[in-house]
């Protein structure tokens, strides 16, 4: 008997987070609005169509209410970029805290 694996793999919940963001990517500062948020990552919404940064471009900014972040970009959409956190910094403890605080308000 054959039994498939199940290749599902769980996304974090995303959680509408609008809040004001700035930092630089690349040689470019950028000031935007996070769309939403989750444990590994944020939706920045740039406010500007035809963004250009390339996946994997590091990302130091700050999101209000949420302190300094830095990361990767893991995608771009037209009108900003996803950004996948560092899994190693200490301001995933602060991302943690705030979505915390997110679920106990839904």
């Amino acid at each position: 008997m054959h039994v498939a694996a199940n290749n599902h793999v769980a996304r974090p919940t995303r959680h509408p987070y609008h809040q004001p963001a700035h930092g630089r990517y690349g040689n470019r500062a950028f000031h935007g609005s996070v769309e939403n948020v989750s444990a590994t990552g944020a939706a920045i919404a740039l406010g500007e169509a035809g963004v250009t940064v390339d996946n994997g471009t590091f990302v130091d900014m700050h999101v209000e209410g949420l302190g300094h972040l830095s990361g990767r970009v893991a995608r771009t959409y037209d009108g900003g970029f996803a950004v996948q956190f560092d899994a190693d910094g200490p301001d995933l403890d602060a991302v943690a805290e705030a979505i915390g605080r997110l679920d106990r308000h839904a």
